[in-house]
C-alpha cells in the first residue's frame, strides 16, 4: 500500500471520545481503520472489511460530535460524488452499532436513481483507494 503509516502514538488522534470510541469498537471486531494526517484532531474515519469501504463522521454540520453518520464509498464522479451520506445531518446516531456502520458497504441507497446506479463505480480494495488519494497521509489506526 501506498501513502500508509501505522500510527504508534499513544495519544489519541480523534478530536472527540464519541468517534475514538467507536473506532476502537470497529477493531475489536475485525475492522481496520484508516486515519489522515490533522492537526486539530479527525473526526472521521474510512473503515474496512472483507475489501469493502465505508466511511464514518462525526456530525459537525449541527456542533454535535457525538452523533456519527456513516456514507458508502465509491470512485468519484460528477453524478453522485464520492459516496452516500447515510443519514441526514440532524439525524446522525448517538449510540451506533456494527449493524449501522455495516450499512455503509452497500451498493447505493434504495432513494439513489437509475442514472445514479449507472454512474457508481466501487473501489475494488482499500489499496485501490489508497493509490488514488495520494494528496493525503493516511495513518492505519
Amino acid at each position: 500500500m501506498t501513502n500508509v503509516t501505522t500510527t504508534t502514538e499513544n495519544v489519541s488522534p480523534f478530536k472527540n471520545d464519541a468517534i475514538r470510541a467507536f473506532a476502537d469498537m470497529f477493531k475489536e471486531n475485525g475492522f481496520d481503520i484508516y486515519i489522515y494526517d490533522q492537526k486539530t484532531g479527525n473526526r472521521d474515519f474510512k473503515f474496512t472489511k472483507d475489501g469493502k469501504i465505508g466511511y464514518c463522521s462525526a456530525d459537525t454540520d449541527y456542533r454535535d460530535d457525538n452523533r456519527l453518520r456513516f456514507s458508502t464509498v465509491h470512485k468519484p464522479n460528477r453524478q453522485t460524488g464520492t459516496g452516500y451520506g447515510l443519514q441526514m445531518p440532524h439525524e446522525g446516531i448517538i449510540n451506533p452499532t456494527i449493524k449501522d456502520a455495516e450499512e455503509a458497504f452497500i451498493f447505493a441507497p434504495n432513494w439513489a436513481t437509475s442514472t445514479d446506479l449507472k454512474s457508481i463505480v466501487k473501489y475494488a480494495n482499500m489499496d485501490e483507494f489508497l493509490k488514488k488519494e495520494t494528496i493525503l497521509n493516511w495513518h492505519k489506526y
